[in-house]
């Protein structure tokens, strides 16, 4: 028995991170958040941030390095939970304008609020766009699913490190979501948040 202990103790220090593990976890200069503006609703409040979440790329290969959101975190005015919050992630374009309680993301994460007395939160703008990759014959501004192609060809054809797939900087948003959340909670109400749903 003590051998199985050993053998698996040496297996998991020998484990490597992954690109995305690294990815997430290196410190990255241009992370910040801010906070915008107040949103009172009958049985809650919005706090609106602006959060730069990282840099992605370089002026030279994108239109759009850096990487900014809209994170709304939504408190019911009777809180059931103090410490996990729901988490919401959308999409959007970085011409958005600020969001509102009228916003179908806000308004349905506002009706979650109330009905379970738990903290909601919703961050916009995942991935960041639309973009235009610099060596794209065509310059054209893409989306979504478009990004996502366009950034796995450039990878599978060998001229790019993994940290081109965007699914690393749009998981490294939510990341900065989540810190930008709980420590802006941990300002405001003072208590911490130790999970997200």
């Amino acid at each position: 028995m003590l051998l199985v202990w050993i053998v698996a103790a040496l297996l998991v220090g020998s484990c490597k991170s992954t690109p995305l593990d690294d990815y997430v976890i290196r410190p990255d200069e241009n992370y910040y958040y801010g906070f915008l503006m107040e949103l009172k609703g009958p049985d809650y409040v919005v706090y609106i941030l602006n959060m730069t979440s990282q840099k992605w790329m370089t002026e030279a290969e994108t239109s759009k390095p850096l990487w900014w959101h809209f994170v709304s975190v939504i408190i019911p005015n009777t809180l059931n939970y103090t410490e996990t919050v729901f988490l919401y992630i959308d999409g959007g374009d970085n011409d958005n304008k600020i969001p509102s309680i009228k916003d179908e993301s806000i308004a349905g994460m506002t009706t979650l609020a109330v009905s379970t007395g738990a903290i909601c939160a919703v961050i916009n703008q995942i991935p960041n766009q639309p973009t235009v990759f610099l060596d794209d014959p065509e310059r054209k501004e893409r989306y979504e699913d478009s990004i996502i192609a366009w950034t796995w060809r450039k990878f599978l054809d060998g001229e790019m490190s993994p940290e081109i797939l965007l699914r690393l900087p749009m998981t490294k948003a939510v990341v900065r979501g989540m810190d930008s959340i709980s420590t802006f909670y941990q300002s405001l109400r003072g208590s911490t948040i130790n999970k997200f749903v």
